[in-house]
C-alpha cells in the first residue's frame, strides 16, 4: 500500500503533527519462502534508568471511524485546553478477503515526534501500531476522586496432566505337559517245574493288613494302591488324586476338613474290596473292606520230637485260694497309654478290683495271665501288657491282632497293695471285639504267700 505524509498545523505554532495517508491497496503478491532463521542474538545489558521527564499534555482518541475501502485513512488532532484529541478515519478491508485489522501496539513519543500509524502485515492480519507524540506538560490538575475498585480476575485454567504411559503387557503362561500313558503289562512267563516237596511247615496264620500311608497326588493323575507283604502283614499305601480345581467360591466358616484312615475288616475271600467314606464332624474316616486271602493246604504232620528234660519244680500251691478274675463282654474302643475296662467279675476272693485294675491286698507269689480278643485295625507294633503301679511288668507284652485272640501267663511276686493293669500300645484308636468270647479277661491267682 503506497503511503503519503502531509504536514498537520496546530493551533500551537510552535508543534506539527505528521498525518498519514494510505492510498489504494495493490494486488496481494505471491508469498515469498521462508528465509533461514537467523541465530538469537546476545541479550545486550540492560541500560541505567533514565531521569524522569517533564510531564506533557493530555492525549485522548476521540473516534475511531470505519471508512470504505477504497477511501484513504486519516489521523485529525483537535487540540483544546492543554489536550488534544485524535480522530481516527481507517479504511476497512476489502470483501471476501481473509485479512484482519486488528490494533496493535500503542507507543508514546516525545512531543516533538509526529504521529503516525503503521500497518504490519502478519498472517493475514494488518496490525496498526500507534506512534502518539507525548503532550506537553499541563497545569496540575485538581485531585480527583478515587475510582471505584476493579474487579478481581479469573484464575487461569489449571494446566492439562500429561498421560500416564500404558502398562506392559503380561506374558502368556505356558501349557502343563500330558502325562504320559501307563505302560502295557508285560506277557506272562512260562510255569517252572514243580519244586520237591518241603518240609511240614508251622501252623499257618492269618495275613493281617495294615494301612501305612494315605497319600493325596496331582489332580488327573491315576489313584494306586501299593501292597507291601512284610511278615504275613499286607502294608497298603493309598496315592489319591485331588480333584479338578474348581472356581473360587464364597467364604465360608472357618473349618478344615481331615481325610482319616477309619475301620480296616475283614470280609469273606469271593467278596469284593471296598471303601467307604465316614463323615463325621469335618471329619472324613475311610473304611476299608479287604477279602481274607485263601487259607492254605493243612501241611503234612512232622515227626515226633525229642522228649525235654522235666522242669523245675513250682513253689507249693496255696491253700487260701486268693485269687480274681474281671472281664468285659462287650465290644470296647481302647486307645494308646489307657487302661482296658472289665465290666464283669468272675471271681473275686481276697483280692479287690474295679473296672479297670486288681488290687493286692496279701504279700506273695502270683500268676497274673489276661486274654485279649482280635482289634480292628491294628498297626504292627501294636500290643498289650501288664502294667504294675503305672510300670512295666517285663515279659508280658503279647501283639494286638486283627484275625485272633491272644493270651499271656506270667509269674510275679507282688506286695500288698500293688495295682495292676492292662494297658495298650497304640499307633491309633480302635475297636477289641468280644465276637466268640469276651473282648479282654484278666486274672491273678495267688501260689505261694
Amino acid at each position: 500500500m503506497k503511503k503519503c505524509c502531509e504536514e498537520l498545523k496546530c493551533k500551537d505554532k510552535s508543534k506539527q503533527i505528521q498525518k498519514v495517508i494510505y492510498g489504494p491497496r495493490g494486488p496481494r503478491g505471491d508469498k515469498g519462502e521462508a528465509g533461514v532463521a537467523g541465530a538469537t542474538g546476545a541479550t545486550g545489558p540492560t541500560g541505567a534508568t533514565g531521569p524522569t521527564g517533564p510531564s506533557g499534555e493530555n492525549l485522548v482518541i476521540r473516534s475511531t471511524t470505519t471508512l470504505p475501502p477504497d477511501q484513504p485513512a486519516s489521523v485529525v488532532a483537535t487540540h483544546e485546553n492543554n489536550t488534544t484529541y485524535l480522530e481516527f478515519a481507517i479504511p476497512k478491508g476489502y470483501d471476501g478477503a481473509p485479512e484482519k485489522i486488528e490494533a496493535g501496539n500503542t507507543m508514546q513519543v516525545s512531543c516533538d515526534h509526529p504521529a503516525s500509524v503503521v500497518d504490519r502485515f502478519e498472517n493475514g492480519i494488518h496490525h496498526l501500531d500507534f506512534y502518539i507524540p507525548q503532550g506537553r506538560e499541563g497545569a496540575v490538575g485538581e485531585k480527583g476522586s478515587a475510582g471505584a475498585k476493579g474487579n478481581t480476575g479469573d484464575v487461569g485454567p489449571r494446566g492439562e496432566m500429561g498421560p500416564t504411559g500404558p502398562k506392559g503387557e503380561t506374558g502368556l503362561q505356558g501349557e502343563k505337559g500330558a502325562t504320559g500313558e501307563k505302560g502295557d503289562m508285560g506277557p506272562t512267563g512260562p510255569q517252572g517245574e514243580a519244586g520237591p516237596r518241603g518240609l511240614p511247615g508251622e501252623i499257618g496264620r492269618s495275613e493281617a493288613i495294615s494301612i501305612d500311608l494315605t497319600e493325596t497326588t496331582e489332580a488327573g493323575t491315576n489313584a494306586q494302591v501299593m501292597d507291601d507283604f512284610e511278615n504275613m502283614v499286607h502294608h497298603l499305601t493309598f496315592y489319591i488324586p485331588r480333584g479338578q480345581q474348581g472356581e473360587k467360591g464364597e467364604k465360608g466358616d472357618k473349618g478344615d476338613e481331615v481325610l482319616l484312615a477309619g475301620i480296616t475288616t475283614q470280609v469273606g475271600e469271593n467278596e469284593p474290596a471296598k471303601v467307604n467314606d465316614r463323615y463325621e464332624g469335618d471329619v472324613h474316616f475311610l473304611d476299608f473292606e479287604i477279602p481274607r486271602g485263601k487259607t492254605g493246604e493243612k501241611g503234612d504232620r512232622g515227626p515226633q520230637g525229642v522228649q525235654g528234660p522235666a522242669g523245675v519244680a513250682g513253689p507249693p500251691g496255696s491253700t487260701n485260694n486268693i485269687n480274681a478274675t474281671i472281664y468285659n463282654s462287650q465290644n470296647q474302643e481302647v486307645s494308646n497309654g489307657r487302661p482296658l475296662i472289665m465290666n464283669s467279675t468272675i471271681a473275686l476272693n481276697g483280692l479287690t478290683a474295679n473296672e479297670s485294675s486288681i488290687t493286692i491286698t496279701q504279700t506273695g507269689t502270683y500268676i497274673v495271665s489276661f486274654s485279649i480278643n482280635n482289634g480292628s485295625s491294628p498297626t504292627p507294633g501294636d500290643c498289650v501288657g501288664i502294667y504294675r503301679n503305672n510300670v512295666f511288668v517285663e515279659g508280658s507284652k503279647r501283639p494286638l491282632t486283627s484275625s485272633t485272640n491272644v493270651s499271656c501267663a506270667i509269674v510275679v511276686n507282688l506286695k500288698i497293695n500293688d495295682i495292676l493293669t492292662l494297658v495298650p500300645t497304640l499307633g491309633r484308636s480302635q475297636t477289641i471285639y468280644a465276637s466268640g468270647g469276651p473282648s479282654a479277661m484278666f486274672t491273678v491267682v495267688q501260689i505261694a504267700s
